[in-house]
C-alpha cells in the first residue's frame, strides 16, 4: 500500500498543532492549575511550531476462512507485506493460505489532508506443477 501526501504543510500543520496544545492546556488548567497550564503551554508551543501533522492509514487481512491473520500499523506511507505458510511480516500471522476471497481492510486513523490518494497492489505467487 502507498498512499499520498503522507503530512500536511508545514504552515497548516504548525497552525492544526497549536491549536491542539492550545486546548490541552485549557483542559490541564482547570485540573492542575494556570500556572503549570502555562509551563506546559509554552513547551509543547515550541514542538507545535515545527511538528508536521501526518495522515495514517492502516490495513488488517483476514483470510477466505474468515480468521483474522493480522494488521499493519506502520507509520510510513509505503507498506510492503508479507503473508506466506513460513513466514510473515512484523503484526501479520504466518500460516495456512487457504484458497478464496480474502478480506483487506483499509483503516483511516488520522486523514488531515483535503485529499489522500491510496494505492493497494496484491499479488500471489502459486506453487508450479
Amino acid at each position: 500500500m502507498r498512499y499520498a501526501p503522507k503530512y500536511l504543510p508545514r504552515a497548516d500543520s504548525a497552525r492544526l498543532a497549536a491549536q491542539a496544545v492550545e486546548a490541552q492546556a485549557s483542559s490541564l488548567a482547570a485540573r492542575v492549575g494556570e500556572p503549570l497550564a502555562a509551563q506546559w503551554r509554552a513547551e509543547m508551543d515550541v514542538i507545535a511550531s515545527t511538528t508536521r501533522v501526518p495522515n495514517l492509514l492502516t490495513i488488517s487481512l483476514d483470510d477466505a476462512a474468515g480468521a483474522y491473520r493480522g494488521a499493519g500499523h506502520r507509520h510510513h506511507a509505503r507498506q510492503d507485506l508479507l503473508v506466506g505458510v513460513a513466514a510473515a511480516s512484523p503484526g501479520l500471522v504466518a500460516g495456512p493460505l487457504p484458497a478464496g476471497q480474502w478480506t483487506l481492510t483499509l483503516s483511516a486513523h488520522t486523514l488531515v489532508t483535503p485529499q489522500c490518494d491510496v494505492s493497494i497492489q496484491i499479488g500471489a505467487e502459486t506453487a508450479s506443477s
